[in-house]
This record gives structure tokens, C-alpha cells and sequence, in this order.
């Protein structure tokens, strides 16, 4: 029986193949936790940040808007 050499090469990229996509795997997964972690502090601190500027600036706030409304018909 002969050996087909494109077999044996087949064979050989396949297992190269394989440590190789777990390798991107791997990669991948940790560059989107990375930006998970970015957007997830973005969310948690830009809304903060820019009512810190807007109380700087001395104009009021939504929820100063809001504490106004209910205290002008606190029975609603």
C-alpha cells in the first residue's frame, strides 16, 4: 500500500490546527473581557462625571427636577 503524502500533510495541519484555535480561543475571550470591563466602567462612571460638570456649572440636575415635582404634590 502506498502513503499518500497529502494524507500525512492533512494530518499534520490538523494537529497544528488544533493548538491553534485554542490559542485564538483563548485570545479572543480575554480581549472581550477586557472590553467588557472598559464599557462597564464607562457605564458606571461617564453619567456621574458629567452631572459632577453640570452641578459645577450651577444648573440643576434631573433628579433636583425631580425631588421639585413631587414635593409640589406630595399627595400624587
Amino acid at each position: 500500500m502506498r502513503v499518500n503524502n497529502f494524507k500525512e500533510l492533512e494530518r499534520e495541519e490538523m494537529k497544528d490546527l488544533d493548538l491553534s484555535i485554542d490559542r485564538i480561543k483563548s485570545n479572543v475571550n480575554s480581549n472581550l473581557g477586557i472590553f467588557q470591563f472598559i464599557g462597564e466602567m464607562v457605564e458606571m462612571f461617564l453619567p456621574r462625571f458629567f452631572n459632577m460638570i453640570i452641578n459645577l456649572a450651577g444648573s440643576p440636575t434631573v433628579e433636583d427636577e425631580n425631588d421639585r415635582k413631587k414635593s409640589k404634590y406630595p399627595n400624587k
